[in-house]
């Protein structure tokens, strides 16, 4: 039973991980599009929604700790199927997510950026609420199609 309850956890987080990282590739896209430069990242670290960067980690450090927890407890053979699955469900994950050129990310971004705008200016934070604003005006103009979607 405990042993299925780990199969379950782990596919549900490596499913969430495999989320996690077509995100950053939506935001890699999406921040790259935005920049005048052709840097390797472009805005992509601005732009990154805050939330995202903390789930992923707490992600991996919670998929990293069954896999110790399966190693330790049920002995090598469960521990190396615990991490084949982790990789399996993670490129499933990653497969099943929508891809980075998809208006899904475009409308992700736009939203977590015109809500940092408005905590910003609420927090009476000026120069992070214009940084912000100015992201979303990018976005605006580069993508006004596929925001109207």
């Amino acid at each position: 039973m405990l042993i299925f309850l780990l199969y379950a956890i782990t596919a549900v987080l490596a499913g969430l991980l495999g989320f996690c990282v077509a995100a950053t590739q939506g935001c890699l896209y999406v921040g790259r599009e935005i920049s005048k430069t052709k840097s390797k990242t472009g805005f992509q670290d601005a732009i990154s929604p805050p939330l995202l960067e903390k789930g992923l980690t707490g992600i991996v450090v919670l998929i990293v700790a069954l896999v110790i927890y399966a190693f330790w407890n049920f002995g090598v053979s469960i521990g190396f199927i615990v991490v084949l699955e982790s990789l399996v469900v993670i490129g499933i994950g990653i497969q099943l997510a929508p891809k980075a050129t998809s208006p899904f990310w475009v409308k992700m971004i736009y939203r977590s950026l015109a809500r940092r705008v408005a905590d910003y200016a609420r927090d009476n934070d000026q120069l992070r609420s214009d940084a912000a604003l100015s992201l979303v005006k990018m976005i605006e103009a580069q993508y006004a199609d596929k925001l109207l979607e």
